[in-house]
């Protein structure tokens, strides 16, 4: 079954926006990033005071912020009103979670003990925080649901979201994606690069270490492959597969006009980039806009939708020296 992308948001470095994303990959917008120790690709969330009163935003954290803003703007840029849709329901997925209200709480336990520790910090650290406030916000009353697998978050809530519309669950699934900056992972990035930080990320370097963090959510509206699409459809989701498999889907692949990497400037992952044989297929990687981090990839897919291709392979490193792979397909 392929689904229909009926809208898209996406909050990352480029902007708060889909329009923003779509600009910075037709070069007419620039990351934000914020240099430190090194640089670090942050995520401009401050558009959501459009969709929701400052007041209510006073207790919302970074990441539910990012995950808020970018349901709002898919919604938006469906053109769909919600009351419009049918029965919907919510997916969401993140390798990390809201990381900095996590560390925040186990500060707060460790400082203050069991009976002082903030509640409102623990409420914000559960990762099905941000889907339950986009539930909350929006009025949907149907299932809700996160997702976390690291390096196979992105297809987790894809295949979810294909697996509830094909069984008549929900006739639409808001799905989104998304990880979050935090100090610890600053730390973790000055030990892995050891103090030598690069420029930017060069992602079809795969022989050199130019990985620097980022940040960012994406959100897809999806429904049945018979509704009219704004975007194309996304046709396959393939995970852990070989890369004699992904080759040779590739070379049989006539109808695949571009290859879009999720290499994020990882030497280690771009081992296993570097073996993808794409022939004469074009080989594109978007990571030098928005950062690294897990998900990602659902940023990578959301370029895909926007190119001017009409049908695009994304590929994703998953371990081992496998791939997980998504095909999108004509509107």
């Amino acid at each position: 079954m392929v689904l229909s992308v009926l809208g898209m948001g996406a909050v990352s470095a480029l902007g708060g926006s889909i329009d923003e994303f779509r600009a910075g990959l037709e070069g007419h917008g620039k990351p934000f990033i914020e240099v430190a120790e090194f640089p670090v690709y942050r995520a401009d969330s401050s558009g959501l005071q459009n969709f929701m009163p400052q007041r209510a935003l006073r207790r919302i954290d970074s990441f539910t912020r990012m995950a808020l803003l970018a349901s709002f703007d898919a919604i938006k840029d469906s053109g769909i009103a919600l009351k419009d849709m049918g029965r919907t329901g919510i997916i969401f997925g993140s390798a990390f979670g809201p990381l900095n209200t996590t560390f925040a709480f186990q500060d707060s336990l460790i400082d203050d003990g069991d009976k002082c520790a903030s509640p409102l910090h623990f409420a914000a650290s559960v990762h099905n925080s941000p889907a339950a406030q986009v539930s909350i916000q929006m009025g949907i009353d149907g299932p809700v649901q996160t997702l976390s697998a690291f390096n196979h978050t992105v297809s987790g809530v894809l295949e979810l979201a294909r697996s509830w519309i094909e069984n008549g669950i929900v006739d639409t699934v808001i799905a989104g994606a998304g990880d979050e900056y935090c100090p610890l992972r600053g730390y973790a990035t000055a030990r892995m690069l050891n103090g030598i930080a690069p420029s930017g990320i060069q992602p079809l370097d795969f022989d050199k270490c130019s990985y620097l963090p980022g940040e960012g959510f994406a959100v897809f509206i999806l429904a049945n492959g018979e509704k009219p699409s704004k975007y194309g459809v996304l046709k396959k989701t393939s995970v852990r597969v070989g890369i004699d498999e992904s080759n040779s889907i590739l070379k049989d692949g006539k109808n695949i006009k571009a290859l879009f990497l999720a290499a994020n400037g990882n030497n280690g992952e771009g081992e296993t980039y570097a073996k993808i044989n794409a022939g004469n297929i074009p080989v594109r990687a978007h990571s030098h806009l928005y950062g690294a981090f897990p998900c990602a990839t659902a940023l990578s897919i959301a370029a895909a939708l926007l190119s001017e291709e009409n049908s695009v392979l994304c590929a994703e490193y998953s371990g081992d020296g496998e791939l997980n792979l998504y095909e999108t397909g004509e509107k």
